[in-house]
């Protein structure tokens, strides 16, 4: 994928993110993560090309793995969690985590689904002798805090969710990550 293309992609799903996390139950407000403080979440995309060889066995070397963040943004009230509190930090995960199932079964996701076709349609994969080229393209959902001190840092980050494009239904499915507690 070119990088005008990668960049083009990232500001759709910037312009789509906006739309849903309005549409929401927490109130939320994007925040610049140099000046934040407490609880933050961020949503992040992931574009990748899995390079096969003809026995099936990856090609690592030539593997393209691509993350880069979308938007920051942060609960108002106490869910900001500026105390920077252990259990309200994976207390408010998993209700953000809920809402974003929400979305999705509310069908409100679905706005993702153009977005998530095309940037398939985008790759521009080497030739290495391989003989297929696996692409993927999804979004993923986190949560750390800003600011607090370098323990509370370390401890209170979490993958929380995957979001991706379902091609067998043409849905968006949010996919629970949260396996580290």
């Amino acid at each position: 994928m070119k990088p005008e293309k990668f960049k083009s992609l990232r500001q759709e799903l910037q312009a789509a993110f906006r739309i849903l996390l309005s549409n929401c139950y927490t109130d939320f407000k994007e925040v610049d993560i140099a000046n934040a403080k407490g609880q933050v979440f961020t949503i992040n995309m992931f574009y990748g090309e899995e390079y096969i060889n003809e026995e099936g066995r990856p090609l690592r070397e030539h593997d393209t793995n691509i993350i880069r963040p979308i938007i920051h943004f942060q609960a108002l009230g106490s869910w900001a969690n500026e105390t920077f509190n252990i259990n309200n930090f994976y207390d408010t995960d998993d209700q953000i985590l809920g809402e974003f199932i929400e979305l999705a079964e509310r069908k409100e996701l679905n706005i993702l689904i153009d977005i998530f076709k095309s940037a398939r349609t985008y790759a521009l994969p080497k030739d290495v002798g391989q003989h297929e080229v696996n692409t993927y393209f999804f979004a993923s959902l986190e949560s750390n805090v800003c600011g607090g001190n370098l323990f509370q840092q370390d401890l209170l980050e979490e993958s929380i969710a995957v979001i991706a494009l379902n091609e067998n239904n043409d849905i968006i499915n949010v996919d629970c990550t949260q396996n580290e507690r």
